[in-house]
């Protein structure tokens, strides 16, 4: 189950380099209230979220980093509504470093750092859980 870490993780990158296409392509386009591309991100966060609660509550993870990826889920979140509310439905599109996009870069980084870290501490733990029951056969 912890793969499907990388699947929220895939997702999330999609949303970043769609969205980063979309606006070069078509800078702020007024057809939308908010780009479409940015909708990848309110699915990816949230089922990042999602599968880090239920890694922590079945206990098939170490959980510190499952933490700092529910951290960047929060954070991501709080970006998206402040670049799509309090910018995009007012028809302004902020600099690659407004602070809305800083959140976002931020939340990101974290969930991507720490799903990669979950999945290697998780092989960490099962291998020397196969050594140890060797160890004792």
């Amino acid at each position: 189950m912890i793969w499907l870490l990388l699947v929220g993780v895939g997702i999330e990158i999609t949303g970043i380099v769609w969205d980063t296409l979309y606006h070069e392509r078509f800078g702020y386009d007024e057809l939308y209230m908010i780009p479409p591309a940015h909708y990848m991100d309110l699915v990816g966060a949230p089922f990042l979220f999602i599968m880090s609660i239920l890694l922590l509550r079945g206990k098939k993870a170490p959980a510190w980093p499952l933490y700092f990826i529910i951290a960047g889920t929060l954070i991501q979140t709080v970006g998206w509504v402040w670049d799509n509310v309090g910018y995009h439905l007012r028809g302004i599109e902020p600099s690659p470093l407004a602070p809305p996009h800083i959140a976002l870069n931020i939340g990101l980084l974290f969930m991507v750092v720490f799903s990669i870290t979950a999945i290697i501490a998780n092989a960490i733990k099962q291998a020397r859980a196969k050594s140890s029951s060797k160890l004792s056969a």
